[in-house]
């Protein structure tokens, strides 16, 4: 039988975006620390610059897209070796619903992206909605408008500019932590 854990990508809230169910090799040092050797060699960013498509993921919702096309790639590869096929393999990699649990899972790992990343965005989407009230009023023209729209392009500089780490925590199902931080971090915990 077969080590089952649950991954879940979260979103600046830290809400879980998905449920990326593994069923084979879920300890610390198996699939979850090639997930997190995959996203040490990227940084997470909002908006991606000419020559960084292989650098970076570009928010929580790229990076969960990653995650799963990763996984199900190295799950393919390893099942090559036993039967000859196209495609990718079926099984072993699962996408399941945000909440999902007791799946008999003897870890869970969060990925979240760094804290200042994460108050950044929330800034930027709360930004955006006040314009969009004052634009829905018809005050558009504003200095209010206009010290908001000066807001945006400060923090558009930052995103333009920043580049921020991913972390994962690492627990058992009764919410004991076994490891939280960088996953730059976790490859060196947890690489033999």
């Amino acid at each position: 039988m077969g080590t089952r854990a649950l991954i879940k990508p979260l979103d600046i809230d830290g809400k879980p975006i998905c449920t990326i169910y593994t069923q084979f090799d879920g300890y610390p040092d198996g699939v979850p620390l090639d997930v997190a050797k995959y996203l040490s060699r990227r940084k997470l960013v909002n908006g991606i610059g000419m020559g960084e498509h292989f650098k970076v993921v570009n928010g929580m919702d790229d990076l969960t897209a990653q995650i799963i096309a990763y996984l199900k790639q190295i799950a393919t590869e390893t099942m090559r070796r036993v039967e000859k096929g196209e495609g990718f393999t079926a099984g072993t990699i699962y996408v399941m619903p945000p909440e999902a649990k007791d799946v008999d899972e003897e870890y869970i790992y969060y990925i979240y992206p760094d804290p200042e990343y994460a108050e950044l965005m929330k800034k930027q989407h709360e930004l955006y909605d006040k314009l969009w009230k004052l634009i829905d009023e018809g005050k558009e023209e504003t200095e209010e408008a206009e010290a908001i729209r000066q807001l945006l392009r400060d923090l558009e500089s930052k995103f333009i500019n920043g580049k921020w780490d991913i972390y994962i925590k690492a627990t058992r199902p009764d919410g004991k932590v076994l490891f939280d931080g960088t996953v730059q971090e976790y490859v060196r915990k947890y690489s033999k």
